[in-house]
């Protein structure tokens, strides 16, 4: 990947541009917005942004009460998605922290992060994930693993360790799972 290339691509947006205060803010003319940013692989539906030329940083926003969408268009991540209350984007380390991130779904798991936070590097590589939480299946979410530090790979596989919550009526237990593979076995998305 390129680190010169293009930070963010995006088109029909409102722009008030100040050089004197080196401050741009960028609001979508429609309720929704898609911007790429292709040196990190990603796009997200935020509908308004801020670029601070001094700071050299782009924060994005989400209208009062809503969430923007990440989605990977890296090819080996499958789609992957999540949600996020708002973004930094670093133009100098591009570096691009979501925060007020619910849960990541990955390989039929919810992801639950310690603080919210997410951080995703050149190529979609999503930051590892300390004292995260595991909730296994999707539907029936009967398994929980505590403490775990996790690897999002895409939206079919993450790498994890970490301590299996197993409950005995009022007795609480916890299994320490060193190797954790989530991954697609069979037919199916």
């Amino acid at each position: 990947l390129d680190a010169d290339a293009i930070a963010l691509s995006t088109t029909n947006l409102n722009a008030d541009v100040d050089f004197d205060k080196q401050m741009g803010k960028f609001k979508a003319n429609a309720e929704i917005l898609t911007t790429t940013l292709p040196y990190n692989q990603y796009v997200t539906t935020f509908n308004e942004f801020d670029w601070d030329m001094a700071k050299e940083t782009v924060t994005f926003r989400a209208a009062e009460g809503q969430s923007g969408g990440f989605t990977s268009i890296h090819p080996e991540q499958d789609s992957l998605h999540f949600t996020g209350k708002a973004a930094l984007y670093d133009l100098k380390t591009n570096l691009l922290n979501v925060g007020g991130v619910p849960y990541i779904v990955s390989s039929d798991a919810y992801i639950y992060t310690e603080t919210g936070d997410i951080e995703v590097a050149a190529g979609g590589v999503i930051g590892e994930l300390k004292n995260a939480k595991i909730v296994a299946d999707t539907l029936s979410k009967y398994h929980v693993i505590n403490k775990a530090t996790v690897n999002v790979l895409g939206r079919k596989e993450y790498r994890a360790k970490g301590f299996y919550e197993y409950n005995i009526g009022d007795k609480k237990q916890e299994i320490e799972f060193a190797e954790i593979i989530g991954t697609r076995v069979g037919e199916g998305s």
